[in-house]
């Protein structure tokens, strides 16, 4: 289990960074290793799935900071797996925060807090550097010169992606629904978290096809 709190970073960087206060990511990975432990997460999902978020909050992050190195089917499953996770997730909170009137053991609403904070946090980074790189892509098309018909998103991204956008959407809309303030005491969402999401939701309704 996670001993620290997870702090949303400013950059994904900082979160490599050692620090006695707040959650740092405590193993570097190389592809290889990311690349055979994503195989192995769908197991762990159902051996653990309480525990998924602590266990491999550090492999998605490797993951995400080296994502232009890994194939689309590795990335997908990896995003797969999560969104499955947060689905869980999402049920035991919602028994959990059932009385919004009863008062919460703090120990557990550390326990919760923090899960729901990295799980949400990975969810937006993948989407978020994802959208990134289909983006990126359209722009580079559409610099080269002579090109007749100019290149749109859908240029670049995978057949799969959109219906995982929109899974992305409900999950975390499913979420924030909950009464999940009653984890924080005072009962306040820390702004760091709430900007976060925030800003990869208008990233995303950039996207014409998202915003349809």
């Amino acid at each position: 289990m996670c001993e620290s709190e997870f702090v949303v970073p400013f950059r994904l960087d900082d979160l490599f960074m050692n620090s006695s206060r707040q959650y740092s990511v405590q193993e570097v990975y190389s592809k290889q290793y990311i690349t055979v432990e994503v195989l192995q997460l769908k197991r762990s999902m159902y051996d653990d799935s309480d525990g998924f978020i602590f266990k491999h909050f550090d492999l998605y992050c490797n993951l995400i900071r080296q994502f232009k190195d890994f194939d689309e089917s590795t990335l997908l499953t990896a995003f797969r797996v999560l969104a499955q996770v947060a689905e869980k997730m999402f049920k035991s909170l919602e028994s959990l925060l059932e009385d919004e009137d009863e008062e919460l053991d703090q120990d557990l609403c550390f326990t919760y807090r923090n899960m729901l904070k990295m799980c949400i946090y990975l969810l937006c980074q993948l989407t978020n550097v994802y959208e990134e790189e289909i983006l990126k892509k359209t722009i580079a098309a559409n610099i080269v010169k002579g090109r007749r018909k100019k290149a749109s998103v859908d240029d670049f991204e995978s057949k799969e992606w959109p219906e995982e956008r929109v899974k992305f959407l409900v999950i975390i809309k499913k979420l924030f629904r909950l009464p999940i303030k009653k984890l924080w005491s005072p009962p306040i969402i820390e702004h760091e978290l709430i900007n976060f999401v925030t800003n990869v939701f208008f990233k995303l309704l950039e996207n014409a096809d998202v915003a349809r």
